[in-house]
């Protein structure tokens, strides 16, 4: 299956997925997060893995540290739990980590299989690694993880990041 375009930039592989990501987008646009949530609640079976993610980081933008309590936001939770890990990019693995710390999302099973997914930081680009640094930071992640991706860091540099981006990994360690 050859996939279409979504609208993030990600592979999808049905046009109801990038459909859905194209309306998580719009909300966002309109810092909606109701109505992120009503495609996610309305929408969720035709997700796959990229617009689930989107979904989440768009929540996490859009709302700041305010976790949503609805259903919805449970079951898209619980979607990214199931979502097989191994189609998962290292720029997915950061953006997942940053949006669980955003909303403070620390006692969810995602959070551990991001954390385990985490402990790979030789795949991870300078600005992958210090968005994943702080967000592992503010997950309360063991301090092995948080030298690990700050040994990493030392190792790769800074190249790419932001000053927001630097100024969190130096906040990290």
């Amino acid at each position: 299956m050859r996939g279409v375009r979504c609208p993030s930039g990600a592979r999808c592989f049905s046009a109801a997925s990038a459909r859905a990501q194209q309306k998580i987008l719009d909300a966002a646009r309109r810092k909606d997060t109701d109505g992120i949530l009503a495609v996610v609640a309305t929408d969720l079976q035709s997700f796959e893995t990229p617009t689930g993610l989107t979904a989440l980081h768009r929540i996490a933008a859009v709302s700041g540290s305010r976790c949503p309590s609805l259903p919805a936001f449970q079951q898209l939770l619980n979607f990214l739990d199931q979502a097989d890990s191994r189609t998962w990019r290292p720029a997915d693995v950061a953006n997942c980590c940053w949006s669980l710390s955003a909303l403070r999302v620390k006692d969810h099973p995602l959070t551990s299989k991001v954390l385990t997914m985490c402990s790979k930081p030789a795949e991870f680009d300078p600005r992958e690694t210090a968005e994943t640094l702080a967000g592992v930071v503010r997950l309360g992640a063991d301090s092995e993880l948080v030298e690990q991706l700050a040994g990493h860091l030392l190792a790769v540099g800074l190249e790419g990041t932001n000053p927001v981006m630097r100024t969190n990994a130096v906040w990290a360690v």
